[in-house]
């Protein structure tokens, strides 16, 4: 099980292309006989449960165990192509032609609900999206959103929600909104700035279908297709799946597409200078 869900894993990678290819051709939301899918998360992190062993549970752009992008089903899958071999072609310009890319295809998935819930960890007593929800008469977060889906009945009000959980992600996402601060005794108080995040999940493969694990991917930017001119602090993680050989990138959003300065404690202060992106991006095949 655990193999199963490493970021990459061949059945993981399996199951997303068909949510991605197959599961749009059954239009479960307009058939007779609907079937309406929801995700709910939160993006808080229960400092008191962090792991010094394991320090992805403190990692922003997740709920202290699974990560938004990775939650989201609303997916891309694009297939890039490398150009094919010239018989008789000097090495020099080989190597200059194989570095560009094709696109053969982007497919999107159908579009699903995805809320994320203010205030709410992965787990906890405390802040646990499900654990945390009190038998009491208090409203829950949790509780509000769980009864908004329940009360879709069509097609119609089922987009009306995303359209409803996209607006308020957004607003839950704004500048003004990011900043967390812990208060730690005696230390000085630590801040966090929770940026969104993107999870991007590169496939590698020959003419055969068969793993290239000796292909080297870089990322690229500004005018000049550059990995040096990449902003600060752009990637987030990255992982190498060892038995698919698929590499995992989690990508800062906010320093990818540039951000507003993030406002501070105090009135005009500033937490974080602005965010300046430098495009376009792309990606670079190194044989």
């Amino acid at each position: 099980m655990l193999d199963w869900l490493e970021l990459g894993s061949p059945e993981s990678c399996e199951l997303n292309l068909r949510w991605i290819d197959d599961y749009p051709r059954l239009k479960l939301v307009e058939s007779a006989t609907p079937m309406f899918l929801f995700v709910l998360s939160g993006d808080a992190i229960d400092r008191k449960l962090y792991d010094f062993v394991n320090p992805y549970t403190g990692e922003i752009g997740s709920d202290g165990v699974v990560r938004l992008a990775a939650a989201n089903l609303n997916a891309t899958h694009i297939v890039l192509e490398q150009p094919a071999l010239v018989e008789g072609e000097a090495l020099p310009s080989a190597r200059k032609r194989l570095r560009s890319l094709t696109k053969l295809s982007s497919k999107r998935s159908a579009r699903t609900a995805f809320k994320i819930v203010p205030g709410k960890a992965h787990s906890g007593e405390a802040m646990g999206i499900m654990r945390g929800v009190r038998n009491d008469e208090a409203t829950d977060a949790t509780v509000d959103a769980i009864l908004r889906c329940l009360a879709v009945a069509d097609a119609a009000g089922y987009a009306k929600l995303c359209t409803a959980f996209e607006n308020e992600n957004s607003a839950h996402q704004d500048v003004a909104n990011r900043l967390e601060v812990e208060h730690v005794p005696v230390l000085p108080d630590r801040e966090y700035i929770h940026d969104p995040h993107a999870m991007v999940i590169f496939r590698l493969l020959d003419s055969r279908g068969i793993g290239a694990p000796d292909v080297k991917v870089l990322l690229t930017a500004g005018p000049n297709h550059d990995p040096n001119q990449l902003p600060e602090n752009f990637l987030a993680d990255r992982q190498l799946n060892k038995r698919s050989g698929n590499l995992c990138f989690f990508l800062n959003h906010a320093t990818l597409t540039g951000c507003p300065a993030i406002p501070g404690r105090k009135p005009n202060e500033i937490a974080r200078k602005a965010l300046v992106p430098r495009p376009p991006y792309g990606l670079r095949i190194v044989p």
